[in-house]
């Protein structure tokens, strides 16, 4: 509950806060950590689904028919309560923006940076 409270707070000062014009509409955004792995089930899913624990939740296949992953079908029923309650929003897959190499120069830095970031 307290996370949709959070969306809902975040729509909310999106529409009414005024916001100097860019040139482009203000989009709020998503991203849903699919590249995340399972680490825990629901009871009525651990007899079926504990073998794809530690599986990213993109990899292991989804408890219902018609949708591609594990991690769709949740992100699917977030997204439905999200439009229920008229929040327009852009959804992003972590795991397709890994794939796609988006945090690969900010993990270099990181990577390059170890010791500072032990450091901290």
């Amino acid at each position: 509950m307290q996370i949709l409270l959070k969306n809902i707070l975040h729509e909310k000062h999106h529409k009414i806060i005024p916001r100097k014009d860019f040139g482009e509409k203000a989009i709020t955004t998503y991203v849903f950590n699919d590249f995340d792995p399972i680490d825990g089930l629901p009871q009525e899913l651990l007899k079926d689904f504990s073998k794809y624990l530690g599986f990213s939740l993109r990899e292991a296949p989804s408890p219902v028919k018609g949708y591609k992953s594990f991690g769709e079908y949740f992100a699917d029923d977030f997204k439905k309560v999200l439009v229920d309650l008229g929040i327009e929003a852009k959804f992003l897959s972590s795991y397709d923006l890994y794939q796609q190499g988006k945090f690969d120069e900010v993990i270099k830095i990181a990577l390059d940076n170890a010791e500072k970031i032990q450091d901290i």
